[in-house]
């Protein structure tokens, strides 16, 4: 938060012509949102994880538990449970892959506005100009 009071200092002191405090604003919160997108898939591996390994440890103790003819219990829970992280996993992948579309869809509205704002201020600069060399002709 305060490189971003920072720069807003520093681009208001200097005469430019494409600084505009929203923008610093998306880049923060593209950032923010990035750091968020990039917990969730770390706390959806992190799930995943703990279930795998809860699995093979189910393995373990369920197997010097029973007897042989019963690997078709094993074999079931191991499913199950490869099953209910991979809902996890693509649970969040979904709702991560949302945001981004989301995110990138405001990144480009952004890029677009400030693309316009720009073109503009070139053609009335570029009008001025004109202007003002007619102006000396005459």
């Amino acid at each position: 938060m305060l490189d971003a009071i920072k720069i807003k200092q520093e681009s208001t002191n200097s005469d430019s012509l494409f600084y505009s405090p929203t923008t610093m604003e998306r880049l923060r919160c593209l950032t923010m949102s990035r750091n968020v997108l990039l917990e969730k898939i770390k706390q959806a591996e992190a799930v995943a994880s703990a279930e795998v390994e809860k699995a093979e440890k189910e393995h373990v103790s369920t197997t010097n538990r029973i007897p042989l003819d019963q690997e078709a219990i094993l074999k079931e829970k191991r499913e199950k449970a490869e099953k209910a992280s991979q809902s996890d996993i693509d649970k969040a992948m979904k709702d991560i892959d949302k945001q981004k579309a989301t995110i990138l869809n405001k990144g480009k509205k952004a890029n677009s506005k400030m693309k316009d704002d720009a073109n503009a201020k070139i053609s009335n600069a570029a009008g001025k100009f004109v202007d003002k060399f007619l102006e000396s002709l005459s």
